[in-house]
């Protein structure tokens, strides 16, 4: 009866994470509901079970060791500790659970497949809605109209969100289709995944973001280093001619409006106000090193702090946001944990590079960059999005080459 009763929460578990990835661009109340589902039937799981593991062991577990602790410093020495001990349970814990619970539940390449289509089903349905309300003016979801009536954000409430999160995807969809080891789709998937790859390409640009087009250029170069490592030198001159060939008309193609954007880039004058955030955020890191201002009270001690043009917001830099809230020794907590993941990524890269591996990986890096000029961190959907996406990256690691993964 017992067995039953976990196999139950296990099944509960699983079909749960896949409909919170599907849900996760349409729903913040759904994104939260199912959050609470996963952990609250991991829990009972591990109450009534007999295992004595209570989180899986991975490659992360000390930095994530560490980054707990830096943050329970930070809630111990904060300016508000009531407000810093909720977000302690309600985000840091809830995330951090959330990739424990991915790494031990989703462990079969089937499961990993059936993930990443559900995941093309919900790209293909933003990318959609994105289009229609680039044409018509409103999302078909919420009516939402475009941001400051030029920028598409589909059903996300920020350009920069939705974009963050087709930075993602883009890559993963594309090493999904030239995979041939563990998770191999069929031609009809390989062809749903070039689509939605396409529609998420035109919202990427539609969305106006600066930020992520920087990030998804980080992540190109990425892909296209470790797809074509193994080519033959003069194979691999003559490819990446032709992809800066490409990429030159391709610009030349561009609207004016977009191109000004990509331009305004270097343009510290079109940056002025976010230069303006970072340097108010480096002078309260500078005032509290060590363990920060507490967890989740940056609006609170911002206007504190007086920077012309800065106003009383977040950074638009999530590095240096945390290292406000949580001190210099949680952000090298946080970039270890990056830094390990990474490097043990890499290793793996060059013995198996796999496309659908070196697609995880040009996807994470590509929110990684983003992240740097951007909220991702402190954004609901975009920080459980990134703590589940690594805990399915560490599932994939696990997984030794197999010819095929059915459903």
């Amino acid at each position: 009866m017992r067995q039953k009763v976990i196999s139950f929460l296990e099944r509960v578990v699983e079909i749960t994470i896949y409909v919170l990835i599907c849900a996760l661009p349409f729903s913040k109340a759904m994104v939260e509901i199912c959050a609470a589902v996963i952990i609250g039937a991991w829990f009972i799981k591990k109450i009534i079970s007999s295992k004595s593991q209570i989180i899986p062991s991975t490659i992360l577990n000390w930095p994530i060791a560490f980054f707990v602790l830096f943050n329970i410093l930070s809630v111990s020495l904060s300016v508000d500790p009531k407000l810093s001990l909720y977000a302690l349970f309600s985000k840091v814990f809830e995330h951090i659970l959330l990739f424990f619970i991915v790494v031990e539940t989703i462990q079969r390449p089937s499961q990993i497949k059936r993930i990443f289509f559900l995941l093309g089903i919900s790209a293909f349905i933003v990318s959609v809605d994105g289009l229609i309300q680039y044409f018509s003016g409103k999302d078909l979801f919420r009516s939402y109209p475009l941001h400051e009536e030029i920028n598409v954000r589909a059903c996300f409430k920020n350009p920069n969100d939705l974009a963050g999160w087709i930075i993602v995807c883009i890559p993963v969809f594309i090493g999904g289709i030239f995979n041939k080891v563990n998770v191999i789709y069929s031609k009809y998937q390989k062809i749903f995944f070039g689509i939605v790859s396409v529609l998420l390409v035109a919202c990427l640009f539609l969305t106006d973001s600066r930020a992520s087009w920087v990030g998804f250029l980080f992540g190109s170069i990425f892909f296209c280093y470790f797809s074509l490592r193994r080519l033959p030198f003069r194979r691999k001159i003559i490819i990446y001619f032709l992809f800066i060939v490409c990429l030159a008309v391709f610009s030349l193609m561009l609207p004016s409006s977009i191109k000004q954007r990509v331009m305004s880039i270097t343009d510290a004058k079109a940056n002025i106000n976010r230069i303006s955030l970072w340097k108010k955020s480096l002078i309260i890191i500078d005032n509290n090193k060590i363990s920060g201002i507490g967890l989740n009270t940056y609006t609170q001690v911002s206007p504190f702090y007086y920077v012309p043009r800065a106003r009383n917001e977040y950074p638009h830099n999530s590095y240096l946001h945390m290292t406000a809230e949580i001190g210099i020794p949680g952000l090298c907590a946080f970039l270890w944990m990056i830094l390990v993941l990474f490097w043990q990524g890499t290793v793996l890269l060059w013995k198996r590079g796999d496309p659908l591996l070196i697609g995880l990986f040009s996807g994470l890096t590509s929110l990684l960059v983003h992240t740097f000029f951007d909220t991702d961190l402190y954004t609901l959907q975009l920080i459980i999005f990134f703590w589940c996406f690594i805990g399915i990256v560490i599932s994939y690691m696990k997984l030794r080459p197999k010819e095929e993964a059915s459903v």
